[in-house]
């Protein structure tokens, strides 16, 4: 009776020991230690997202990315299983480690674009490693966050060609509608107005709104991530689309009812209802691309069309099974990850209490290194809200004390837009010296630097050369400025041509709101230009508004070497003239300094006071 007892009583124990068993052997929990590992992560990438994105709000174009941000946060939180686990395999980790690269570096040359860049690295780890009860990851849930990293030069360059593209769309909408008008570059002539088509109306707001959308609608539906570029692709079209009817609409408006959409309130209603009507299109284009890829029932043998064909649908196995995958798929994931080399790699450093010391320590030092950036740079001020707001209002005689060779003729201001293709606020100067026809031209304001070769290429002037030139390459120039950086930021050179006889010189450079020198972006390697040459002397916050002063030369004959250079020095000296000006004008003064550059005085060198027109004079 006994024996037997003890039988039954050791069996019993087995019984109940055996459930137990595959729990210890092949836990599908993850330690709880990685969710520090995360939380570590993006702290250490927090400090230098503070700039970026105070930045991204000054600028309408990236004004979505608060919604950008809660839409992949959200799909995360209802989608993943609660528990967060280490890096999938060797390509994660080093995803891992190159975003840590990027924060440091990004740190070291004072470019929080690197921290945005490291920021898409560590969610695209990190939501493929999560994984739910209808996912075996949640990686195609990053695809809306990508839209928060600038395009840097590119969208520069697309608000250019979706311009032209809108103007040429909107002219040949309105033959159609039978209204009279005339097109010179990006502005529409009616009858009693003109229309220009603005930075603002060409497509650049919603292209990037309805990327975004976009890429939420797949995240959203589940869709595969290799759709994404052929969805960004009708994205771009129905962006293109959306502004032609709001280029047209004002048009028809204005020529119809004389009521002028293009201000105010209601050309932001109508935006709106434009970019509504593209994400209707979005989406009924989402569910015809559904109905096209669906799945097509598995055949009792093999049949790689078949396979090939249900594997590059829009559905994935859960979603074709009923929309929830089975704990048995989850556990069998969990297994394969536990039995790579990079999973017991990854889950021995964890329970390493030197490798948590040694994680935490370089998280905080990059943390603090990063955050002492921040707070060292100094926050640009004087910055406007509006682009047609003044930044800063030159004196007619602004210039004349500051040129040698070149004499003042006369003097206008533009504002709102009255010559639009000098932008929303500009002043020119009329100059002349001997056969030569010179203008000083300064435009305000401009989200970053404004390439104006480019506007010059759209009046039919042929580009010839662009170069980077830097003051200190003349033998001997002399300036009186505040900013030492007078005789040191770069600025553009660049020639053109006209029909057989006309030559065009341009000389262009940039002017932060509050005074600071922009150093002119290589056309080439704008991007490595950028990081190595800081757009201004502010550290990791970037400068919004930029004051584009441009030097016009028409000549019948090309310039000789020696007198070009003489018309560089008085742009120059201009420059550092208005720097000085725009400086006073945002409340910070540095004490006049003479600037030069050794070598023999110029033969130009002239005081030329005498010469210089009053302000009653231009009047």
């Amino acid at each position: 009776m006994s024996t037997t007892d003890s039988t039954g009583l050791y069996t019993s124990m087995l019984d109940q020991a055996e459930p137990s068993q595959p729990a210890t052997t092949a836990d599908p929990q993850p330690h709880p230690n990685w969710r520090w590992f995360w939380l570590g992560l993006f702290l250490a990438a927090t400090p230098l997202l503070v700039p970026y994105f105070i930045g991204m709000w000054g600028n309408p174009t990236y004004r979505y990315f608060p919604f950008a941000i809660a839409a992949v946060a959200w799909l995360a939180y209802i989608r993943f299983d609660g528990h967060f686990y280490p890096p999938r395999g060797w390509f994660s980790w080093a995803a891992v480690g190159l975003a840590l690269l990027l924060i440091v570096f990004g740190t070291v040359v004072q470019f929080p674009w690197f921290a945005a860049v490291a920021l898409a690295i560590l969610c695209a780890a990190m939501l493929y490693a999560m994984r739910g009860p209808d996912d075996e990851t949640l990686l195609v849930v990053v695809l809306p966050l990508l839209t928060i990293v600038q395009l840097v030069r590119a969208d520069a360059l697309l608000v250019l060609w979706l311009q032209n593209v809108t103007t040429w769309m909107s002219s040949v909408l309105l033959d159609t509608l039978a209204i009279p008008h005339a097109v010179t570059n990006n502005v529409i002539q009616l009858a009693d107005r003109e229309l220009f088509v603005a930075e603002a109306c060409s497509g650049i707001q919603s292209v990037f709104t309805l990327s975004f959308l976009a890429f939420l609608m797949i995240a959203w539906r589940r869709r595969r991530i290799w759709m994404a570029p052929l969805y960004l692709a009708i994205a771009c079209l129905l962006a293109i689309f959306a502004n032609v009817i709001r280029v047209t609409v004002v048009a028809l408006v204005a020529n119809s009812y004389q009521f002028d959409l293009a201000e105010g309130w209601p050309h932001q209603l109508l935006g709106y209802f434009a970019l509504a009507i593209a994400f209707g299109f979005l989406l009924s284009f989402d569910y015809l691309i559904a109905t096209l890829l669906h799945r097509v029932p598995e055949e009792s043998e093999f049949n790689p069309l078949v396979a090939g064909w249900n594997y590059l649908s829009l559905e994935s196995d859960e979603q074709a099974s009923g929309g929830r995958g089975t704990q048995r798929n989850v556990m069998d994931l969990l297994d394969r990850d536990r039995r790579s080399g990079a999973f017991r790699w990854a889950q021995g450093l964890v329970d390493n209490r030197i490798a948590q010391i040694g994680f935490a320590a370089l998280a905080g030092l990059i943390c603090l290194a990063s955050l002492t950036q921040v707070i060292r740079s100094r926050k640009p001020a004087n910055l406007v809200q509006s682009d047609k707001a003044l930044v800063f209002d030159p004196a007619p005689d602004l210039i004349n004390d500051s040129l040698n060779v070149l004499t003042v003729v006369g003097h206008k201001a533009n504002r709102g837009y009255e010559d639009p293709r000098l932008g929303a606020n500009s002043d020119i100067w009329e100059c002349q010296w001997d056969d030569v026809t010179v203008q000083f031209v300064l435009s305000q304001p401009h989200q970053g630097w404004h390439e104006l070769c480019n506007c010059y290429e759209r009046l039919d002037w042929t580009l010839l050369d662009r170069d980077i030139q830097a003051p200190d390459q003349f033998e001997s120039i002399e300036v009186v400025a505040n900013n030492p950086d007078a005789l040191t930021s770069t600025y553009v050179l660049a020639r053109f041509k006209r029909g057989p006889t006309q030559h065009g010189y341009l000389v262009f450079a940039g002017i932060g709101s509050d005074g600071t020198l922009v150093d002119a972006p290589d056309s080439l390697s704008a991007f490595t230009h950028r990081v190595w040459n800081r757009i201004d002397s502010t550290g990791v916050w970037d400068q919004n508004e930029v004051i584009m002063l441009q030097m016009w030369i028409t000549s019948a004959t090309k310039i000789n070497p020696r007198k070009l250079q003489e018309l560089q020095e008085e742009f120059i000296a201009a420059r550092a003239r208005i720097a000085d000006a725009i400086l006073e004008n945002a409340g910070r003064t540095l004490p006049a300094q003479a600037l030069r550059v050794d070598g023999p005085a110029p033969a130009s060198a002239v005081a030329k006071s005498d010469r210089a027109m009053t302000a009653k004079e231009l009047n």
